[in-house]
């Protein structure tokens, strides 16, 4: 595990995430799922588009616009060094608009993963060698983007049902850097450029009973290239070295998961709901150019509640209308013994026009078991922006 602690210094978003095949996983989701632990499987609301269960659209009878903006902050901690790291970026942005009888149809651009890392030291390069001192960078920036186009529709009284096409893009690039102090004209630069576009397929069924709701939700990759290309270079130079370049395409099979959840509406104050998912990585293979895992599945959870003061008064004070949440998410990394876990804050504030405005703080800790001394310690605050409107009217009237 080199990148991740092989120096006090090193730095990134996640070091961990060196070690995943597509980087770290960073779920699409809706401010309001995030403020509850990403539990939104089986929770039918508008905000969540299609974004945890295409089945979802089966419910939305007005035009939907949800998007989500991250600003992460992590402290990287190794023994009794640290390193502190900020990055802003857009998660998601999503609209669904109602077809009528033929149902509802939805676009989605979302970040699925994050493969940013960061590695400096100043040292000698050999141990206990004084001929090559230098500074070993690594740099590494990527992750995978997805496309989505859904259609979902109620299906009488006791189903929806949902589906979605995804098209995957999965980019990065690293750059390693050997500047060497005593001999600076063998100093290099390795780069390397990995590339992927691949199709998914998602499938959802949500089913109202009484005061609950129970949701289920899955997505299949096919096989697809991956490009992989390498050159090594001198520091001033943009020719490879002779004999340095090489490329490589092979099938590259992403791991399918599926994932169960539930809501339950005690009253009209009092929401909870949870989800159980599970990713199938003894179904993933790259042929080495990315990435082994070790680990046959991984299994993530969320669960959160949700409060609200007024919700049935029809002159209720501000503050009354607003929407309290709390949440917790464990998940499992690609990895054996490495996990995250969060606990979530958030609120949500009605604004004019029926749209919502989420805040949410997010905190928790990746790690990993084999590496007592090494765990990155994160904030996160989400500003989620939600709204919509009806297109149409079953009676007559003015909007």
């Amino acid at each position: 595990m080199a990148v991740a602690v092989g120096s006090v210094l090193a730095g990134g978003m996640s070091n961990l995430s060196a070690r995943y095949p597509v980087g770290l996983p960073r779920p699409a989701e809706s401010g309001t799922a995030l403020s509850m632990g990403g539990a939104a499987t089986g929770t039918l609301n508008d905000i969540h588009v299609l974004l945890a269960n295409p089945a979802n659209l089966g419910g939305i009878d007005k035009t939907a616009f949800s998007a989500l903006l991250a600003f992460d902050f992590v402290r990287i901690s190794q023994m009794s060094q640290q390193s502190n790291h900020v990055s802003v970026a857009p998660r998601q942005i999503s609209f669904a608009f109602p077809l009528g009888l033929a149902g509802t149809v939805a676009l989605s651009l979302s970040k699925e993963t994050d493969a940013d890392v960061k590695f400096q030291t100043d040292s000698s390069l050999i141990p206990n060698s004084d001929n090559l001192y230098g500074r070993l960078s690594y740099r590494s920036k990527g992750g995978t983007t997805g496309w989505q186009f859904g259609w979902g529709r109620r299906i009488g009284k006791w189903a929806y049902v949902g589906a979605a096409y995804e098209r995957m893009y999965f980019e990065l690039n690293n750059t390693k850097i050997v500047d060497l102090t005593n001999y600076p004209a063998t100093s290099t630069r390795d780069s390397t450029r990995i590339h992927f576009a691949g199709h998914a397929i998602r499938l959802g069924l949500m089913v109202p009973v009484a005061k609950a709701t129970i949701g289920l939700a899955g997505r299949y990759v096919f096989e697809d290239d991956l490009r992989y290309s390498r050159g090594q270079y001198r520091l001033d130079e943009s020719v490879p070295i002779s004999g340095s370049g090489s490329s490589s395409i092979a099938q590259v099979k992403l791991p399918p998961y599926l994932v169960a959840g539930a809501s339950y509406e005690f009253s009209p104050r009092w929401l909870a709901a949870g989800d159980l998912g599970m990713i199938r990585w003894d179904r993933y293979s790259s042929h080495g150019l990315l990435p082994d895992c070790n680990v046959d599945y991984t299994l993530w959870l969320g669960a959160g509640v949700q409060f609200v003061a007024a919700p049935e008064m029809l002159a209720p004070r501000y503050w009354e209308t607003i929407q309290y949440r709390l949440g917790y998410r464990f998940l499992q990394l690609p990895r054996e013994g490495n996990s995250e876990f969060a606990f979530s804050l958030g609120a949500g504030f009605p604004v004019k026009g029926g749209g919502l405005l989420d805040l949410v703080i997010s905190f928790g800790r990746r790690s990993d078991e084999g590496f007592s001394d090494y765990y990155e310690d994160f904030i996160q605050l989400g500003l989620g922006v939600n709204g919509g409107r009806k297109w149409f009217k079953a009676s007559p009237g003015n909007y």
